[in-house]
C-alpha cells in the first residue's frame, strides 16, 4: 500500500477498468501543446488556462477537450489560431502523441495519460473538486500537493516548469509512475477487471 495514498483509501471503481497500454512516440517537435480534458462545466477553468497561456511568451498551443455530456459549443469564445477545440466523437488518447501536459479538474482521462509518460496537472479552483479527487483517486497529503494547483499562479509556475525545466519534468513523472503504479493492477485476462469486482462485491 502506497503511504502517499489516503489511509482510507481501498478499492476505486474509475470508469472503465480496461485500457490497453499504446507506447505513444511523441512528435518530435519544438510546439508546445496542453491538452485539457473537460470533466463537467469548466468554463471557469478554462478562462484561467487560456490567460495563462495567453501572457506567456513562448507560443503554447491549447487542445480543448470538451466532455461528450456538455455542450461544445459554450467553449467557442475560446477558439483562435491557438486554441482548437476537439470534437466528441474523438478518444482524447488519439492526441497524446503530441501533447506536453494533459490538465484537467479530475478526469479519469489522466490514468492514461500518466501511463503513457505525460505529465497531468489537476485544476481544483473549487473546494469539492478536491474533496472529488481525494474521494475518486484516492490521493493522499502529498500526491494532493505534488499534483493539484488551486490558483492562476500555481498553475502558471507548474506549466513553466513542466514546459521549460527538464530535471523538474523528469523528477514529476517518477512521482506519477510510483502513484499509478501503486493504483493499477495489470493482468492479461480479459475478464479480470469484472471478476475481481465481483469478488470484492461478494465478500
Amino acid at each position: 500500500k502506497d503511504p502517499h495514498l489516503s489511509k482510507n483509501s481501498t478499492v476505486h471503481i474509475i470508469g472503465s477498468p480496461l485500457f490497453k497500454f499504446r507506447g505513444i512516440k511523441k512528435n518530435k517537435t519544438s510546439e508546445k501543446v496542453i491538452l485539457y480534458a473537460a470533466s463537467k462545466d469548466d468554463i471557469n477553468e478554462c478562462k484561467m488556462l487560456v490567460n495563462i497561456i495567453s501572457n506567456i511568451q513562448n507560443p503554447i498551443k491549447l487542445l480543448l477537450k470538451v466532455h461528450p455530456q456538455q455542450d461544445i459549443k459554450k467553449y467557442n469564445i475560446f477558439i483562435n489560431k491557438f486554441i482548437k477545440i476537439l470534437p466528441h466523437t474523438n478518444p482524447i488518447e488519439d492526441y497524446y502523441h503530441c501533447a506536453d501536459i494533459l490538465i484537467t479538474t479530475y478526469s479519469g482521462a489522466h490514468i492514461t495519460a500518466i501511463n503513457e509518460k505525460i505529465p497531468v496537472v489537476f485544476i481544483s479552483i473549487s473546494n469539492q473538486t478536491k474533496i472529488d479527487l481525494k474521494n475518486i483517486y484516492g490521493l493522499g497529503d502529498q500526491l494532493t500537493k505534488d499534483f493539484i494547483v488551486y490558483n492562476k499562479k500555481q498553475l502558471k509556475n507548474k506549466i513553466m516548469k513542466l514546459l521549460f525545466n527538464k530535471v523538474f519534468e523528469e523528477n514529476y513523472l517518477k512521482i506519477q509512475s510510483n502513484y499509478i503504479e501503486n493504483m493499477l493492477y495489470q493482468n492479461e485476462d480479459g475478464n479480470y477487471a469484472t471478476k475481481y469486482i465481483f469478488n470484492i462485491l461478494n465478500t
